[in-house]
């Protein structure tokens, strides 16, 4: 039985957007280190470079949100997320 419940989208928009944020505070901590390059070129690399691991990631944390809602449905016991014996 699939089924969306309204806000359903809301905890992996939210996962999302803090891997995102991890991602780009990764990439500065990265650049301002381990490069000698100058504001305008970071920026030149680093916003594309997060735009593209944003979109790329997507995916990956719908899925790992629609497991951690099932697994909470799960251990809730909802009337409709029994697991086959």
């Amino acid at each position: 039985l699939y089924r969306r419940e309204p806000g359903a989208e809301l905890g992996s928009m939210t996962l999302v957007s803090v891997v995102t944020e991890l991602f780009a505070g990764a990439l500065f901590v990265a650049v301002w280190l381990l490069t000698d390059w100058g504001a305008g070129l970071a920026l030149l690399i680093s916003v594309p470079t997060t735009l593209v691991f944003c979109y790329a990631s997507q995916p990956w944390c719908m899925a790992a949100w629609v497991g951690i809602d099932y697994l909470t449905d799960v251990s809730n016991r909802e009337w409709w997320a029994k697991p086959r014996q």
